[in-house]
């Protein structure tokens, strides 16, 4: 049976706007929908989603993609970042938290409806739910993928030798990832393989 629920969460961050870098302080809150025929399955897509949250967007600095000099820059300075497709104001976060947090989840769990708020933002609260237009999200981008990634840095700063801050784990690294799916289980169960006990020609 499919369970709704709601959850919610702070974080601080930085945010790299208007030429300069500012602290926020972040109040996320989510609708979620279990889709997951085990328990477990369910509760690893929470771990990934506390995980979306309080690893990969705790600490960083969200910034847009476009300041690659800039995120140069903070990246030198062994801080985390976050790339955006646009300025990094309370909408475009929200809907960045709202994309990924379903990516990573890979379907065990859906995210109906992603609300958040700011100090920065003077509180205002934003909504993200799933009929919404997800403006420049529609975009690929690493917010649509399952992975640990949530930046897109130059040649240049991914080639520099400096502290991988911004190094992206593996789910199974974390002891986060997924059971196979019945479809790729069944694919595995199908193959057959043949052995040759033919006696080798002198």
């Amino acid at each position: 049976m499919n369970v709704k629920l709601g959850y919610t969460m702070n974080f601080l961050a930085g945010v790299w706007y208007d030429n300069r870098l500012q602290f926020n302080s972040y109040h996320a809150g989510f609708t979620l929908l279990t889709l997951a025929d085990q328990p477990k399955e369910f509760n690893l897509a929470m771990e990934r989603l506390k995980y979306l949250v309080y690893d990969m967007f705790t600490d960083t600095v969200f910034i847009d993609s476009n300041d690659q000099e800039q995120i140069g820059k903070l990246v030198q300075a062994g801080l985390k970042v976050t790339t955006l497709p646009d300025v990094p104001v309370d909408q475009i976060v929200n809907i960045a938290l709202f994309c990924k947090g379903n990516a990573v989840m890979e379907r065990r769990m859906t995210i109906l409806e992603c609300s958040l708020s700011s100090e920065i933002g003077d509180n205002v609260m934003y909504s993200q739910q799933v009929e919404e237009s997800l403006g420049p999200f529609a975009q690929d981008g690493w917010w649509h993928t399952a992975d640990t990634k949530h930046a897109v840095l130059s040649d240049a700063v991914e080639s520099s030798k400096i502290i991988d801050i911004n190094a992206n784990p593996s789910w199974r690294e974390l002891g986060l990832n997924f059971s196979r799916s019945r479809k790729e289980a069944d694919k595995k169960e199908d193959k057959v393989l043949y052995a040759d006990f033919r006696k080798n020609d002198k």
